[in-house]
């Protein structure tokens, strides 16, 4: 008889602020952001960075000849086994998620410290000085070859904010589904007001300040809204707002999740549960026949734990275009995406912008502490790809007493 899988606990999250592209102070390579996140982090916690497991990260914006992993750990001063997973998008983060709570449920690791980073280039500018534009062009290709990529894939040789991908799979939405761009604008300004009335009333709990070489401090999110200078026109028709998609924003997120051994050994305090993530394809269902739910995803997953969209008080749904999500909001009349009351109640990607990997566990740490502000009992972070995977995990605000 198969062993069932041990409790996996979320312990702790901790993000640095977003950063869009337009922010001309961001001046720290990932492998430097992630390190000064998880100093901070580490300093919170009542054990040393050499009793970790492992640690995992997930990248969306690689390096060349690095494991991020590797050298935080080393950077640590940890002999933590080093995971480093890197690809764009979403997903990316999500399988590194799902192989942490793997490594714990089934007794491999006891404590595992995973995270999130995504750096993208600067946008270009114009330079005076020592520096003429055109050698400047020059040596930023040479520096940032994503960058030079998407430009010319989109175009744009002056700012590359989205991915043509996302944008073309939005589109493709907004004319299927028949969301207009008002729809889009009009969720996307919603996005953004919940995340200011967050700000205002001191709600997030899980932002550290970010300190750079030159003395500078950044202690809170930077603004998106000064950075929305998108066009989106097709044969002279605009099927998308000039809001309704993210933009790249620089940021990383740690969380640190345990065994229920390891939590009472250094007496740490719990957020949440977490289940095994789910993963699936929805191979073009009509969302009536993914039983009401925003994806396959969500609908497996609870399924698996006999649980229906009624049972789920609260919820992350990854934004990464406003077609997107308003498609979920079609799904079902009676769900709670009906309303969107419950959905990304402290705003989303679309008010903070687009870092694929991070956005995964701030996702999910956020939604911790929604659960514990709120007294709620369930949640669920779930994300889409433009090509129809989809992921979701269980969050299950914790009640007992795991110290006794």
């Amino acid at each position: 008889m198969p062993q069932k899988p041990d409790t996996v606990y979320l312990v702790d999250g901790l993000r640095t602020p977003y950063l869009t592209s337009h922010d001309s102070t961001h001046t720290l390579s990932s492998a430097d952001l992630l390190t000064s996140l998880s100093q901070q982090f580490l300093i919170r916690q009542p054990f040393l960075a050499g009793d970790l497991d492992a640690v995992f990260v997930a990248s969306s914006t690689p390096v060349q000849f690095e494991n991020l992993a590797y050298t935080l750990t080393k950077r640590l001063h940890s002999n933590a086994s080093p995971y480093y997973f890197t690809a764009n998008g979403p997903l990316t983060g999500n399988l590194a998620l799902s192989e942490a709570i793997h490594k714990i449920s089934h007794q491999q690791q006891q404590l595992i410290l995973v995270g999130g980073v995504d750096t993208f280039p600067l946008p270009k500018r114009e330079t005076t000085g020592l520096t003429t534009p055109n050698a400047m062009g020059d040596l930023l290709k040479k520096m940032h070859p994503v960058q030079s990529l998407v430009e010319q894939l989109t175009g744009d040789t002056k700012t590359a904010d989205t991915n043509p991908a996302l944008v073309e799979h939005a589109e493709k939405l907004a004319m299927q589904h028949l969301i207009s761009p008002d729809q889009m604008s009009e969720y996307a300004q919603l996005s953004r007001r919940r995340l200011q009335y967050a700000q205002r009333n001191n709600l997030l709990k899980m932002i550290t300040p970010l300190y750079y070489p030159n003395t500078n401090i950044q202690k809170s999110d930077h603004s998106v809204s000064a950075g929305l200078t998108q066009h989106h026109h097709k044969d002279g028709l605009q099927l998308l707002s000039d809001d309704a998609l993210p933009v790249h924003a620089n940021a990383a997120c740690s969380a640190l999740i345990a065994s229920g051994s390891a939590v009472k050994h250094y007496n740490l305090p719990v957020l949440a549960t977490l289940t095994a993530p789910t993963f699936s394809r929805t191979q073009n269902l009509p969302l009536e026949n993914v039983d009401n739910t925003p994806n396959s995803a969500v609908a497996e997953l609870l399924d698996s734990h006999q649980l229906s969209m009624n049972d789920i008080d609260y919820w992350e749904y990854h934004e990464s275009s406003a077609a997107d999500i308003l498609v979920a909001k079609q799904c079902a009349d009676k769900s709670t995406f009906s309303s969107m009351k419950n959905v990304n109640i402290d705003g989303g990607s679309l008010a903070l912008g687009s870092a694929p990997c991070t956005n995964v566990f701030r996702e999910i740490v956020q939604l911790a502490h929604i659960l514990k502000r709120k007294k709620g009992t369930y949640g669920i972070a779930t994300a889409s790809s433009t090509d129809q995977h989809s992921f979701a995990v269980l969050l299950k605000a914790s009640q007992e007493n795991i110290h006794e």
